[in-house]
């Protein structure tokens, strides 16, 4: 009984230092830091795309998500894409640089946007 007890407890800190390792192929884990945020997000994952629109763009005017500035941009530019609003999301992901993350922006469609993007004045 004793040998059983003492490898669980000697499994224990191996185990842990296996599940802190951090598997590259996957997404770092986000800490939400403005609560604004994260409501604006439960929306999201709801599905309740609109809703989720307009409480990201009012707690943006607000000024009440600091900490999320660049994720609420990103937000916004995937909100209105779902929506149908593609020259809007076009605005928010030239804004933030983000081609890699639309869809069909490598080669020539992401060239003709970027070109519209450029003559519209919105390209960095």
């Amino acid at each position: 009984m004793r040998a059983l007890f003492l490898a669980a407890v000697l499994a224990l800190p191996a185990g842990a230092a296996s599940a802190r390792q951090h598997d590259p192929e996957k997404l770092p884990i986000t800490r939400i830091r403005d609560l604004h945020y994260g409501d604006a997000l439960f929306y999201f994952y709801q599905n309740e795309d609109f809703a989720a629109l307009t409480r990201v763009l009012a707690y943006e005017h607000w000024g009440r998500v600091p900490h999320h500035a660049e994720e609420a941009q990103l937000l916004e530019g995937g909100l209105y894409l779902a929506l149908g609003m593609h020259n809007e999301a076009g605005e928010r992901f030239v804004a933030q640089g983000e081609w890699a993350h639309v869809p069909g922006a490598g080669g020539a469609e992401g060239a003709a946007v970027r070109q519209r993007a450029d003559a519209r004045g919105t390209l960095r």
